[in-house]
């Protein structure tokens, strides 16, 4: 019996969920991002300017559904005299469930810490807001600040992060993340404040339809994927093997929590069948391409 990563009825619609515009230190206007985006292939942006939460319903159209949402800082103020370029700091980006929210609560900007910023997101949670944990390593963050976070996305790669300081890169953190236990999908996203800050990475969204609603759905239930380049179009597990099929690339690789491992090599290879009949606690796939970018699942749990 077959038992898929991703159900082969739902469509992948491509999004980007870290975004920013000028209602803050974006240089396109919400409009402008939709026009750009969507000339792109992309169906999803989560509009998350700094520190509000600012609605674009009369963005959505058939084709493309804007997530209203609000990326928001904590800052480890414990020596008040670092210059902001030291600070440690948590980036949450706050993603409504429904479009018309306009925010929540502010809180003790001075809090830091994962006990402390658990707390804010499950207040959110309440205010009907989902959480993604965006940069870690911009953020100047170690496994203490990050490790038991409650959060439904991991940020692997963040673009603007990346073009800037070279350090958009979060898979290493969100291994650290998974082998302590935390569960949480992986997104890749822009963060774009300028123009070359755009199309770096991107987040694969398995869905029935594009509606709002399921695509909310869809990142409460991990039904995600993230990457710079490569897609993933199919996985299931069959007889210990998982199948994968995906975009020309030359890598296709399971890894689990410890060691043991599989991977297919080739030139524009499509497909790999890899046995999974050795000891784990999770496994998640990871494909590359021939220009070095990547594709990332979660670490699924249950396989």
């Amino acid at each position: 019996m077959r038992k898929y990563l991703f159900s082969p009825e739902n469509e992948f619609y491509k999004a980007n969920l870290h975004c920013h515009t000028t209602f803050s230190d974006g240089c396109y206007t919400p409009a402008e991002i939709k026009e750009r985006y969507k000339e792109k292939g992309y169906s999803v942006v989560a509009f998350s300017d700094h520190d509000k939460v600012v609605p674009h319903p009369e963005l959505m159209d058939e084709s493309f559904i804007p997530l209203t949402a609000g990326e928001y800082s904590l800052n480890d103020r414990s020596d008040k005299v670092y210059p902001w370029y030291t600070i440690h700091t948590y980036h949450l980006n706050f993603i409504s469930k429904t479009i018309d929210a306009t925010g929540f609560d502010n809180w003790d900007k001075d809090l830091y810490g994962v006990e402390d910023t658990n707390r804010i997101i499950a207040a959110a949670k309440e205010k009907g807001f989902i959480c993604q944990y965006n940069h870690p390593r911009w953020s100047m963050q170690t496994p203490k600040d990050f490790i038991d976070l409650d959060v439904f996305a991991f940020e692997v790669y963040n673009t603007a992060a990346e073009a800037d300081l070279f350090c958009g890169d979060g898979e290493y953190e969100y291994e650290v993340f998974c082998r302590a236990g935390g569960k949480c999908g992986v997104s890749a996203n822009d963060d774009n404040h300028k123009p070359e800050h755009m199309f770096g990475g991107f987040t694969m969204i398995s869905a029935p339809a594009l509606t709002y609603d399921n695509i909310i759905t869809a990142l409460e239930n991990g039904d995600f994927y993230a990457s710079r380049g490569p897609i993933i179009k199919n996985a299931y597990i069959e007889d210990d093997v998982l199948h994968i099929e995906t975009s020309p690339c030359c890598r296709i690789g399971v890894l689990s929590d410890n060691r043991c491992h599989g991977v297919a090599e080739g030139e524009n290879i499509e497909s790999a069948d890899i046995k999974i009949d050795f000891p784990h606690e999770y496994l998640r796939i990871v494909v590359c391409d021939d220009k070095g970018r990547r594709a990332w699942t979660c670490a699924y749990y249950e396989l």
